[in-house]
C-alpha cells in the first residue's frame, strides 16, 4: 500500500510539473500572440494613415491640375489679347508712316 501511495505521489508530482510547464508555455504562447496583434494593429494603423496621406495627395494632384488648367487658359487668353493688340499696333504704325509720307 506505501509503495502504491508513494508511487501515486511521485506521479501526481509528475503530473503537477507537467501542468506548470505547459501553463508556462500557454502563458509564453500567450504573450507572444499578443505582441504579435499589437503589432499587426500597428501596421494596419499605419496603412490606415498612409491610405489617408496618398487620398490627400491625390485631392491636391486634382486640385493643382484643375489650377493648372486654368492657368493655361488664362495664358491662352492673354496670348490672343497680345496678338490683337500687335495687329492693333502693327495697324497703327503703318497708319502713322501712311500719314508721315502724306505730310
Amino acid at each position: 500500500v506505501f509503495e502504491l501511495l508513494s508511487k501515486l505521489r511521485k506521479l501526481a508530482l509528475h503530473i503537477a510539473r507537467a501542468l506548470k510547464e505547459s501553463h508556462v508555455r500557454c502563458v509564453t504562447f500567450e504573450d507572444k500572440s499578443q505582441r504579435q496583434h499589437t503589432a499587426l494593429q500597428r501596421i494596419r494603423n499605419e496603412l490606415v494613415d498612409e491610405a489617408a496621406r496618398r487620398s490627400s495627395l491625390e485631392e491636391e494632384i486634382i486640385e493643382g491640375a484643375k489650377r493648372e488648367r486654368q492657368l493655361a487658359s488664362q495664358i491662352a487668353e492673354l496670348q490672343e489679347q497680345l496678338a490683337v493688340a500687335g495687329e492693333k499696333a502693327a495697324t497703327c504704325e503703318k497708319q502713322c508712316a501712311a500719314s508721315a509720307t502724306d505730310l
